[in-house]
């Protein structure tokens, strides 16, 4: 949340919407714990795991329960110091039919967990 152009709290709410009629009702489903140690800056769904992945400027790939977003396991950039990831995807892998996490960075690199 950015609060006087600084990000606060580097939590994932994760919402139920209801459709009513001429609106959407919106409820707060579950709300993780500050778990990254910089701010989150990108989410995607993957539909095949039903999991939410989340990086952040600190480096690393949270992957999440899509039911309450607790964090089922944490990517970490392999060695050296991490840079900011800014971006983020799930892939079908190059190794054959398993998945692939791709992030951008904040240097230019692209990093690839498979």
């Amino acid at each position: 949340v950015a609060q006087g152009n600084v990000i606060r709290g580097h939590s994932v709410r994760i919402w139920t919407l209801t459709p009513e009629s001429n609106s959407v009702r919106c409820e707060l489903a579950a709300q993780t714990s500050d778990d990254h140690a910089g701010p989150i800056r990108d989410i995607c769904y993957d539909f095949d795991t039903d999991a939410i992945y989340t990086c952040s400027n600190d480096g690393t790939v949270k992957v999440r329960s899509v039911e309450d977003g607790t964090c089922l396991e944490t990517l970490a950039f392999p060695t050296g110091e991490a840079p900011m990831l800014l971006s983020l995807g799930v892939v079908g892998s190059l190794a054959g039919n398993s998945k692939a996490v791709v992030a951008g960075a904040e240097d230019g690199n692209v990093i690839v967990w498979d």
